[in-house]
Formats: C-alpha cells, structure tokens, sequence
C-alpha cells in the first residue's frame, strides 16, 4: 500500500508527476487523473498501481508506434521490433515486469490494425511504387525486401504481380540508355551491350525475364 503524497503537473502540460509515500514514483499522461480518480491523500495498492503503469505503458507504446507511423508506413514486423526496443526504456520507467511485454505489444498491434494504421498490405503497395519509380529497383531485389520487412509471401507476390507495368518497362529502358551513354560503352558493339546491360540491371534486382525484351527493344532502335 501506498499513499499519494503529491500530484505535479509537468511543464508541458501533458503528463503529471506521481509522488508516493513522499518520494517520486513514476509519471502519467495527465488525462489518467480522472481515468483512475486520482488525488493527493489516494492509497494505492498493488494492485491498482500494476494496473494503472500497465495502462500507461500501453498508451506510450500506441502514442510512439502512431508516431513513427506519421513519419512514414511501417510494416507490422518494423512496428513490433520498435516497440521492443521502446519498451527496455519504458519497462525501467515504470517499474513493471519484462513479462508484461508480449501482451501490451500484441495489444498495441491489434489496435493499430484495428484502426487501420497498420496494414501490410498498403504499405507494400506504397514501398513497391516508391522503389519501382524512384529507386528503379527490379522484382527480385523488392521482394527480398518485403521479405526483410516481414511481408507475409501472398502479398508480395500479388502487389508484385499488379505493380509491374508499362511504368516498369519505361524504367528498364531509362535505365538503359543512362548505361548507354557512359562513354565507356558508347562504342561497343551490340554483343558486348547486351552482356554489360544484363549485367548492370541484374545487379539492380531486375531478372533476366524482366530485361530480356527491354534490352532487345533498345538494341533494335540503333
């Protein structure tokens, strides 16, 4: 058992400082005085202290994860090994148990797929366009990504296979011709083209099935 000795609000207006027994024992976002009637002179048992930091903890890891998330779309996989790494600060900052981990990671995945910021899906979408437009990376090192990045396989091959257009193809033959130009290679013969544009577009990801008429296209044109 312990007694709230003092409740200070913190400069930035957002969280309050808990006192107990006359020492400070942990911070809180400042809504939480109401949530769990808080007050100078409350005795707080064990419990109620447990379930009042494991409450907090939680709204920490959802208001980071959201966070991270604005910056830009993260893959489930990206959010929990933050979350991980967050809570080793956390759990000191509130004294709780490593045990308790696993459920409030879990419990801040769901609620974040539950409320549709966290989907797979969508943010492979977003990182296959990224990577084909501005990147012009080829399918096989994009898929090695996703995989990085825990993109369960049935998605990656549907955004893949709906992702891969026309835009694909002009990126083969911009890429191409900047090879091309290199004047290293301006005056070689098509033999020698075709091996050092293989070469240089399967080193960016892209197969052999990919480049293949691309390069036979650009070669035609000469």
């Amino acid at each position: 058992m312990a007694q709230i000795t003092k409740l200070i609000i913190q400069g930035n207006k957002k969280r309050v400082n808990v006192y107990l027994d006359g020492l400070y024992s942990f911070s809180l976002p400042l809504d939480f005085i109401a949530k769990f009637h808080l007050k100078t002179g409350a005795i707080l048992d064990s419990l109620t202290q447990e379930k009042i930091l494991k409450n907090a903890l939680y709204f920490d890891l959802y208001n980071d994860a959201l966070w991270q998330i604005s910056i830009r779309l993260r893959s489930q996989k990206e959010v929990e090994a933050y979350l991980i790494n967050r809570t080793e600060n956390l759990l000191k900052k509130y004294n709780l148990k490593t045990n308790d981990l696993t459920t409030l990671i879990n419990k801040t995945v769901e609620k974040l797929i539950q409320n549709k910021y966290l989907d797979d899906e969508k943010f492979a979408k977003e990182y296959v366009y990224q990577r084909v437009n501005y990147r012009q990376k080829g399918k096989r090192v994009i898929r090695l990504e996703l995989l990085q990045k825990g993109i369960d396989e049935a998605i990656i091959e549907k955004v893949l296979a709906t992702s891969f257009t026309d835009e694909n193809k002009r990126n083969i033959q911009d890429l191409i011709a900047k090879i091309d130009k290199q004047t290293s290679y301006r005056h070689y013969d098509n033999s020698k083209k075709r091996k050092i544009f293989s070469s240089r577009l399967i080193s960016r990801g892209f197969s052999w099935d990919e480049i293949k008429n691309q390069i036979d296209e650009y070669l035609n044109k000469e």
